[in-house]
């Protein structure tokens, strides 16, 4: 559908949705859209040329000749009504997105957790090549300046997003998948249909799927797939890419890179944390198969400059001010582990504020959460970010609070989002590190933080 001019997005607001209203701004098309509120990355899309409308009302069609919305668009919502009684075609983000992978050497990386990072070190590693691939991210680059590329080479790097299943729209020439796990099982209801899930999509991959090997559930997904097609990454040397003798030095860590057991180099990165190591690993993978220079991938990663709310440093004076999008018990509890040797250092504690994200997500992992924050000094609790969620009844921040008091866990304070900043005057001290997580909207506090006096 690809040949329509005038494009119409519900829900424009998005990182997903605003990085493919740029691809079509920079390709030619005509570009609408709307949202509830006007979000950095609707602002961007504005300046692109796009015509942008608050609220959702069936006057913004106006002459839409295609509608794309996403699965966080309620199908009674008024545009969608209208496009459908006028006979107007929907087309699902996903969609739209393999429409325009399909004719590209596509990378479309996968799983629960890293798929931003992997995606930005992968793209700005060709970029960095003297490549021009296409590029859509599910966050801000500080490497591209935004979340979207329109390059002039067939390669084409993008999310492939698993939390409503869109993924499996997609048949891309290769694939990342950085971890499967119990996730978005408000969608899926059981670890099982997501492996299966998984499965499905690797099925659809043409050439080859670049995996972490040390990840259990992603080794049952792919356990029926050929050696031929399958490149595993991870720590441990029966894997093809692995890392060792990592050291973290600052805010910097490094390793050594090797490839079926030769030693390629040492990687260094302005990152913390195993887990981003295992990032690099995988975008190193793909690197390597699409021909990129060893040193070209030293020299990309030495000046690799990140992803907004990925690890991103706000503060790094009296206190250390991080800003994390983590809303999984799993990437809370890496992040955290991330930055206990630079607590040691500064001798001073970790103080974390977390914001829930989405009432499902609360409900079906309260007690993970309850487990995930042990290592931190203080907890600051917030009210949930609904996302598109309605409430669910009994479920509340209590829930967690509750979690991490049946496991004695670090005193836990349960405060309105518009005290915190207030609150945290009064107690925080040289040395500290204060860490802002959450997928919502949690990171407006970041900018009130930075600029608090430290008595």
């Amino acid at each position: 559908m690809l040949e329509q001019k005038r494009f119409h997005f519900v829900g424009i607001g998005g990182a997903g949705m605003s990085a493919l209203a740029l691809l079509l701004l920079q390709a030619g098309k005509k570009v609408s859209g709307s949202d509830l509120q006007m979000s950095s990355y609707a602002q961007r899309v504005k300046k692109q040329g796009a015509k942008i409308f608050l609220g959702h009302h069936p006057s913004n069609l106006r002459d839409a000749e295609i509608v794309i919305f996403s699965s966080a668009i309620s199908l009674d919502n008024p545009e969608l009504r209208l496009a459908r009684e006028k006979n107007i075609p929907l087309m699902h983000r996903g969609e739209l997105l393999a429409d325009l992978l399909k004719d590209k050497m596509s990378i479309a990386v996968s799983g629960m957790h890293g798929k931003t990072s992997v995606a930005n070190m992968l793209a700005t590693a060709l970029l960095r090549a003297d490549y021009q691939p296409c590029v859509a991210l599910g966050g801000e680059s500080f490497d591209i300046e935004g979340n979207a590329y329109l390059g002039k080479d067939p390669y084409f790097v993008a999310e492939a997003d698993e939390s409503d299943g869109s993924f499996l729209h997609l048949s891309p020439t290769y694939a990342i998948i950085t971890n499967i796990e119990p996730e978005h099982l408000n969608f899926y209801k059981s670890e099982e249909k997501i492996i299966a899930a998984f499965l499905q999509f690797s099925r659809k991959v043409k050439e080859v799927i670049f995996y972490n090997g040390e990840d259990r559930n992603t080794k049952r997904a792919l356990e029926e797939l050929e050696s031929s097609k399958k490149v595993s990454f991870g720590f441990l040397p029966e894997n093809d890419i692995f890392a060792k003798n990592i050291q973290e030095n600052g805010i910097v860590t490094s390793f050594d890179c090797f490839f079926k057991q030769e030693k390629l180099g040492r990687i260094e990165i302005p990152l913390l944390g195993r887990y981003n190591v295992a990032n690099c690993l995988a975008a190193i993978g793909v690197s390597l198969h699409l021909g990129l220079d060893f040193k070209k991938l030293e020299e990309s990663f030495r000046n690799y400059k990140g992803v907004a709310r990925r690890g991103e440093i706000k503060r790094r004076d009296e206190i250390l001010l991080v800003e994390d999008y983590a809303h999984h018990p799993t990437e809370i509890a890496a992040v955290i582990s991330s930055y206990l040797p630079i607590k040691k250092n500064r001798g001073g504690r970790i103080i974390t504020i977390f914001q829930p994200h989405r009432y499902t997500r609360t409900k079906s992992l309260a007690k993970d959460f309850g487990r995930c924050f042990e290592k931190v000094d203080l907890i600051i609790l917030t009210d949930i970010y609904p996302a598109s969620e309605k409430p669910i009844p009994g479920v509340s921040t209590d829930l967690i609070s509750e979690a991490i008091n049946e496991k004695e866990g670090p005193p836990t304070v349960l405060l309105p989002k518009d005290e915190i900043v207030d609150y945290l005057k009064g107690i925080v001290r040289k040395g500290d590190i204060i860490m802002v997580l959450g997928a919502g909207d949690i990171g407006e506090l970041s900018g009130e933080l930075a600029r608090i006096k430290i008595r």
